[in-house]
């Protein structure tokens, strides 16, 4: 589980900082209902560092193969095989499966 810290009041949008390695900075938005925060809305990606994961076979023909990697939060993602160590991906927060090669 992921630890937050917001200092109080809260602003509308905020930049947080999670408690575990890496650089990662998310940007979320804060709903209030009569003065008081009631939730937040993640961004629907993120985009995470690979920081190990097992090489890719260039012989292989089958395109949906997919491996394990693991990203600067720690965060265990299944990639494809084309993805290698030090690559940025686009992760989707609410399934935390790869989306695509981040940009």
């Amino acid at each position: 589980m992921t630890h937050w810290s917001l200092p109080l009041p809260v602003p509308d949008r905020y930049s947080v900082r999670p408690s575990y390695p890496g650089n990662l900075l998310l940007k979320i938005k804060v709903d209030y209902h009569e003065g008081e925060p009631v939730g937040i809305t993640l961004p629907k990606t993120v985009d995470l560092q690979v920081m190990d994961t097992p090489p890719g076979m260039k012989s292989a023909t089958v395109t949906n193969e997919l491996k394990p990697a693991t990203t600067e939060t720690g965060l265990i993602v299944r990639v494809p095989n084309f993805i290698d160590v030090g690559e940025a991906i686009r992760v989707d927060t609410e399934t935390g499966e790869y989306v695509s090669r981040a940009k």
